[in-house]
């Protein structure tokens, strides 16, 4: 965290987009094999997105109540299987004024709004690197839920058999993303206070 923190002071934080095959389904992962190769004409698959910045990993899904946004160890996400990373550009922005961004998304992206074509992980993850001043995500991460109405049926139906899975849940087992979201804020709030560097881990 320290030497993060010494690389934002020098020329900005990296930020890395961490791409994962949606559940642990070996299935899921064979599809993206298939089409999410480097070789591929018309790269795309199904997947999961979280944006890692000062040794964090934030990411989007659904609950019922609350925010959608929550933390996970980077390239540790418990629900989907990894896959690889992004190497974006640097962030200019401070950590005070990353938490302020993602407290602003934490009320912007509730947990119900959730849907897993038009409002996703990906959507959410292309969001925060705009705001973070880092550009756009590769489109070929969210192709496959721009192809248009010809596919949002069917996916709708997958949605409801698969809801209950929760599919792009973006915590670890037994706290909500809101939970977890706000205690991560009030250790960075204190560490800064303090003039150290946040060491916590999630």
């Amino acid at each position: 965290a320290l030497h993060a923190t010494r690389a934002g002071r020098a020329g900005g934080l990296p930020v890395l987009l961490h791409i994962y095959d949606v559940s642990q389904d070996s299935r899921v992962q064979g599809l993206n094999s298939l089409f999410a190769h480097r070789f591929s004409p018309l790269k795309s698959g199904i997947f999961h997105a979280g944006v890692e910045v000062a040794g964090r990993e934030y990411s989007f899904g659904y609950c019922a109540q609350g925010s959608g946004v929550g933390i996970s160890r980077p390239k540790g996400h418990p629900s989907h299987h990894y896959r690889e990373t992004c190497h974006l550009s640097r962030t200019t922005l401070s950590e005070a004024e990353i938490i302020k961004v993602l407290q602003g998304m934490a009320s912007e992206y509730p947990g119900s709004a959730y849907h897993l074509v038009r409002r996703n992980c990906c959507t959410f993850s292309d969001d925060f690197c705009q705001r973070l001043g880092v550009g756009r995500i590769p489109p070929w991460i969210y192709r496959l839920a721009r192809l248009g109405d010809a596919v949002l049926c069917p996916l709708e139906g997958f949605e409801k058999r698969v809801g209950a899975l929760r599919l792009s849940r973006s915590v670890a087992s037994g706290a909500s993303p809101v939970e977890l979201l706000a205690g991560q804020f009030r250790s960075l709030q204190a560490s800064e206070v303090a003039g150290t560097v946040g060491t916590h881990s999630c």
